[in-house]
Parts: C-alpha cells; sequence; structure tokens
C-alpha cells in the first residue's frame, strides 16, 4: 500500500512485531535451508567415505560436521512444520548414508538410515521445545541441545556403517588409521614435544623413558652412561610390553604409526576371539562412549561457530527476531 508507514528496523535491541502476513520470501528461504541441511549431510556422508576409503584427513570430517550442525540449529530456530522438517531430516539420513548403499550391506545401511533419522528428529524436537517453553531465546542452550544430538547422530552413523569392516577382522583400514594418527600426533605435540610419535618406534620408547625418568631425583644423580643404559632398559620394557600382544617385539626402526596399528589390529582380533559376536556389539557401545565424551569439545566449538552465523543472518536480514503479544520471542525468516 502506498504510503503505508515502513516496519521499523528489526533488532536484539528493539524486537519487530509479528506480523501475521505471510512473506512472500518465507517460501524461498526455507526452501535455501532444506537444500542446504540435505547438502550438508551429503558432504558429511562423502568426506567420510573418502576418509575410509582414500584417508581423507579428519580435518574435513570435523568442517562437514561443523556445517551439519549449524544448518541443523538454523532449522530448530526456523523449521515451525514438523511434517515437512521430518521430511527434510530423512532427505539428511539418506544423504548421510548414500555412498555406503553400495559399499555395505543393506541391513547395515538400513540400521544406520533409521537411527540417524530418529536421533536427528530427537534433537529438532529437544530443540524446539526448548525454544518454545523460552520466554527469551536461550541462544546456547538450546543450539547446544540440537548441536548434541547431531553429534551423536555423526558418530552413530561412522561407526554403524564401519561395522562390516570390523566384523571381518579390520579394526580400522591402515591408511586411514595413519591419517588419523599423524593428525593425532601433530596435535599431542603442541602438550609434549620431547614425545617422538612421528619417529621410529626405538625412538618414541627412548623419548617415553626420558620423561618418565626426568622426574626421578635418583636418575639425576646417576652418571651419563648410567643414565643412557637406564634409558635403554626403560625402552626395552616398553617394546616388551607390545610384544606380550602383538606375539613379537618391534623393529626399533619400525615407525610408531605401524607399531600402533598392529597392536590395535590383533589386541581387537583377540577380543573377537574371547567374546565371539557379542564383541561388535561392546565395541560399538564402547567407541561411541569414547568418542561423544571426546565430543563435549566439539560441542562448545560448534555453538561459538554456529552463534557466527546466527548473527550473519540476522544482520543480513535473512531471519529476524519477533515478538508474539505474550512477550514471548522467536526466531523466523
Amino acid at each position: 500500500m502506498v504510503g503505508a508507514p515502513k516496519t521499523p528496523d528489526q533488532n536484539l535491541i528493539n524486537p519487530a512485531k509479528r506480523n501475521y502476513g505471510a512473506s512472500q520470501s518465507v517460501a524461498w528461504k526455507s526452501g535455501i535451508l532444506d537444500a542446504c541441511s540435505v547438502l550438508a549431510a551429503i558432504t558429511l556422508g562423502y568426506a567420510y567415505y573418502r576418509y575410509l576409503t582414500d584417508g581423507l584427513s579428519p580435518w574435513c570430517i570435523f568442517a562437514a560436521t561443523l556445517l551439519f550442525c549449524v544448518v541443523s540449529v538454523l532449522q530448530a530456530f526456523l523449521a515451525k512444520d514438523v511434517r515437512r522438517r521430518a521430511l527434510v531430516i530423512l532427505g539428511e539420513s539418506i544423504g548421510l548414508i548414500a555412498f555406503f548403499l553400495l559399499k555395505d550391506e543393506w541391513e547395515v545401511t538400513l540400521s544406520a538410515l533409521v537411527v540417524v533419522f530418529v536421533v536427528l528428529l530427537w534433537g529438532y524436537f529437544s530443540g524446539r521445545s526448548r525454544i518454545k517453553n523460552s520466554i527469551q531465546i536461550q541462544f546456547f542452550g538450546s543450539a547446544g541441545t540440537v548441536i548434541g544430538k547431531v553429534t551423536s547422530a555423526a558418530l552413530l552413523f561412522m561407526i554403524l556403517v564401519y561395522i562390516p569392516q570390523a566384523s571381518s577382522g579390520a579394526v580400522i583400514p591402515q591408511t586411514s588409521f595413519e591419517t588419523f594418527f599423524n593428525w593425532s600426533s601433530d596435535f599431542i605435540n603442541h602438550f609434549y614435544p620431547n614425545i617422538s610419535l612421528n619417529d621410529s618406534f626405538g625412538a618414541f620408547s627412548e623419548s617415553v623413558a626420558q620423561m618418565e625418568l626426568a622426574n626421578n631425583p635418583t636418575f639425576a644423580t646417576l652418571t651419563p652412561a648410567e643414565q643412557s643404559s637406564t634409558v635403554s632398559e626403560a625402552a626395552s620394557e616398553l617394546s616388551g610390553e607390545v610384544a606380550q600382544t602383538t606375539g613379537s617385539p618391534p623393529a626399533p626402526t619400525e615407525s610408531v604409526s605401524n607399531v600402533a596399528y598392529s597392536y590395535l589390529a590383533t589386541s581387537f582380533v583377540n577380543w573377537q576371539n574371547q567374546f565371539g559376536s557379542a564383541s561388535i556389539i561392546i565395541w560399538v557401545i564402547i567407541l561411541f562412549l569414547i568418542l561423544r565424551t571426546i565430543g563435549i569439545i566439539f560441542v562448545w566449538v560448534a555453538e561459538f561457530v554456529t552463534l557466527i552465523f546466527y548473527e550473519i543472518l540476522l544482520a543480513s536480514g535473512f531471519m529476524h527476531m519477533n515478538q508474539v503479544t505474550q512477550s514471548k520471542e522467536f526466531v523466523e525468516y
């Protein structure tokens, strides 16, 4: 209408009164977000597939999971149609497992599909419930609820589609293990620079022995020759502990990653022989609990990354904060 007053600028300090007239831009905005959600899921599934087959960097999986968390949180704030959101979550679940349809048995992929769909839908309902039951937008509380469920869904997906390889005795492909090991060792070296994780096993065992003996007052009083002998004995003890599991002592020139993989693979085979088929279930539960505990740090990072996108979209006008008559804040396009 010509001459109609303009709506004042919308921001956090001066929330706009809710306009119940449907905006023409809502349809394409929601369509863009739905498409981004499915594409983010496909990206994560592809990154994990490449990690298992070609040793893609774990940082790519980290980034893809971050992106998936961001769009999932935005969906919790903006997607108010439950049936539409459920269909999008189904598309996300299919996108995650798409690259494994021909790689794994259909029972495995179907199980992963159902589990991921249920956990993602649970995360959406939990986030929406927290938003609807709050007078003001509690961003970190609502986002953390969604991100926690998305992280759990991503981990369950990764573990479930990997079960066939674990069942065949390969706890993890050696190329993928070496990629993860090198990534982890670079991170650990920032805190323990004297540990030679990227060197030979002989150098590694000696560096561990030196670190353990460094704070020993008796060791400090020994002559250089006696210290060298003591370090060699301690390094030999570490080699003997590895030999008890693998059946043979590692060569001093062998890389630490090879020794670690042999130790892990042999331990898993021994575990399978001891517990039978139940070892797979136990392995899945333990691995999920370990990764989910470590994932708490990831959730914190994802919350702050999501906040950045949240504020950018508010500032750009893609979405805005509004109020209903009972002074309850919500987010919409």
